[in-house]
């Protein structure tokens, strides 16, 4: 039974519908907070991850021989078949989604989007050829933190309230707690990143960027209290938003080159959906 647990707990892992779901639950959470009474946005959440992040293990494995594939790449590699059919479900569902969004919502994502899906592709010239988004000098997580938050606090925004300069509490709080959560995975990748990229790891070493890592999780804190003072979070939201960065900085403390896979992309990733979760719970409970 555990045996069988596992497997297909790290089938959800690596088909990437952890993440997704997790990130479906962050944004419907949103929604709900500032007054967006529908779900699309976290059904489109959930498809265009599901989507990007098999299309981008697609490319990059497209780029690697079988002999240098290891660890959750050689899962990749062997369920391939399973990935491609990730990337049509994701894709389909995304593109139905999407035709619900009123014309503020394509313009919200168009950037986000455009990133997202040349975040792998070899098109920028450099002097050893052509590079990738995610290659440029010290861009890897502010890319990712930046989509992320966008598609956290102005998505949900373009349903049912009127643009207001608060929700610039909730994209602040929401890009740095990603990036609180993704120095890690540039700790894991230190060994294969090649050092041009500039990481926070490359940089400060181990125990700054774990230090940096732990000052963002406090400084998404301090922005929720700000968003919460600014009328912007309700207490029971704000609350839930501080419970779940008690588990991140832990998981972050804890992080090191020799952790297995499930580390970063059940536990680190997790920590989206228990933070989705809990604000859901809370806005239910007490909102």
């Amino acid at each position: 039974m555990r045996t069988f647990l596992l497997r297909h707990a790290r089938n959800t892992v690596y088909s990437n519908v952890w993440i997704a779901f997790g990130a479906a639950l962050w944004v419907h959470a949103a929604g709900i907070e500032i007054g967006a009474k529908q779900s699309v946005a976290a059904w489109l959440t959930f498809f265009a991850t599901v989507f990007v992040y098999n299309f981008q293990r697609v490319v990059k494995l497209s780029r690697r021989t079988k002999h240098v594939i290891t660890g959750r790449n050689a899962w990749l590699y062997n369920n391939r078949f399973w990935i491609w059919v990730w990337v049509i479900v994701g894709g389909i569902g995304s593109g139905f989604t999407a035709l619900f969004l009123p014309p503020a919502g394509w313009r919200t994502l168009a950037v986000p989007a455009l990133i997202s899906l040349l975040y792998v592709v070899q098109f920028l010239p450099s002097q050893n050829g052509l590079r990738t988004l995610r290659e440029l000098p010290g861009a890897k997580i502010l890319l990712i933190a930046a989509c992320w938050a966008v598609v956290g606090s102005f998505l949900p925004l373009v349903f049912d309230r009127n643009p207001d300069a608060r929700v610039w509490w909730m994209w602040g709080e929401k890009c740095a707690f990603i990036l609180a959560i993704t120095i890690p995975f540039d700790i894991r990748d230190l060994k294969y990143d090649d050092a041009h990229m500039r990481t926070l790891p490359q940089l400060l070493g181990l125990g700054g960027a774990k230090t940096s890592a732990l000052v963002l999780v406090v400084i998404s804190a301090g922005l929720t209290l700000g968003a919460l003072l600014s009328g912007w979070y309700t207490p029971p939201y704000a609350v839930a938003t501080w419970v779940a960065l008690v588990p991140a900085a832990w998981l972050i403390a804890g992080t090191h080159e020799d952790r297995p896979e499930l580390y970063f992309t059940a536990g680190l990733d997790g920590t989206i959906a228990l933070m989705g979760g809990l604000q859901l719970l809370a806005l239910f409970l007490f909102g």
